[in-house]
């Protein structure tokens, strides 16, 4: 009996520590699991300042594209404002008109070309000199025969009459056209009634 008692007080003594042990073990996994659940929390937390961060840059995002659409069209309105800007300095600086033609003589050249003189009086009424000049006087004749005369400058306010020829053909119904250029941009022309 002796035996017995000790052999039960050994099976109560290694199922006590046994017991110790899994409580133990059981103790420490459910605190495992409470610090995962709480890490976990933390995670969903964080994911969710994440997702209203990003839900935060794509409203500026699309604040910032529809401030370029903006800056865009008042960029195009600055644009079509500076062109017609430029359009109504150019009609002010470069306003130099034909303010006079007359033609005379009548010089018979070759069968039916007619060589006849002309004056021909531009003023630069604009605020600046205007320089690179081009005059022409056409009159359905090849162009190489006419002449095309460049002025250099004409100071603002400045009047110069020019006095040249040209050629037409005798029985054309059509007068000379004399026409002024800065570059290609045509200031004046004038066709004699």
């Amino acid at each position: 009996m002796k035996k017995l008692s000790a052999v039960l007080i050994i099976i109560i003594v290694v199922l006590s520590f046994v017991s110790g042990y899994f409580l133990y073990q059981i103790s420490d996994l459910e605190r495992k699991k409470s610090d995962l659940q709480n890490r976990n929390s933390e995670f969903e937390n964080q994911i969710f300042d994440l997702e209203s961060q990003i839900d935060e840059c794509q409203n500026q995002t699309s604040e910032m594209k529809n401030q370029i659409d903006e800056l865009e069209q008042q960029n195009l309105e600055l644009q079509n404002q500076t062109l017609e800007l430029e359009s109504l300095i150019d009609r002010f600086t470069n306003r130099v008109n034909i303010t006079k033609f007359s033609s005379g003589g009548f010089n018979p050249m070759v069968g039916l070309l007619i060589s006849s003189s002309a004056n021909v009086t531009i003023q630069n009424f604009g605020i600046n000199d205007v320089e690179n000049l081009t005059l022409l006087i056409s009159s359905g004749v090849a162009e190489g025969l006419n002449p095309r005369i460049n002025f250099d400058l004409i100071r603002a306010g400045e009047t110069k009459i020019v006095s040249t020829h040209y050629y037409w053909y005798l029985g054309s119904t059509d007068g000379p056209t004399v026409t002024l250029k800065l570059g290609e941009t045509i200031l004046d022309e004038y066709t004699p009634p």
